[in-house]
């Protein structure tokens, strides 16, 4: 991974519930500051199925740990943590 996760991004990923379809339809892509390329709208997507799937009590405890990892690896700072976290209602 070259770039991690700005708040910025994460907020358009939300702005359209994560549909990615409806993002571009809208006439947004990559090129303005903030948004989210199509590898970190796809990362952002699994790392809030992710936590979501922890919340439940659905993946192993090896499973939780790589996901966590994942989320401190991939996000820019602590906002991005928690507003994923948020997104994911964990």
């Amino acid at each position: 991974m070259t770039q991690r996760l700005t708040l910025a991004e994460v907020e358009a990923w939300a702005a359209y519930g994560g549909d990615r379809d409806g993002w571009v339809r809208q006439g947004h892509r990559g090129a303005a500051p903030g948004a989210p390329s199509d590898a970190q709208w796809a990362l952002i997507d699994e790392l809030v199925m992710g936590l979501q799937q922890v919340a439940r009590g659905l993946v192993t405890p090896a499973l939780a740990q790589a996901i966590e990892q994942r989320l401190q690896a991939s996000a820019a700072d602590a906002a991005v943590v928690a507003r994923l976290r948020e997104l994911a209602g964990a």
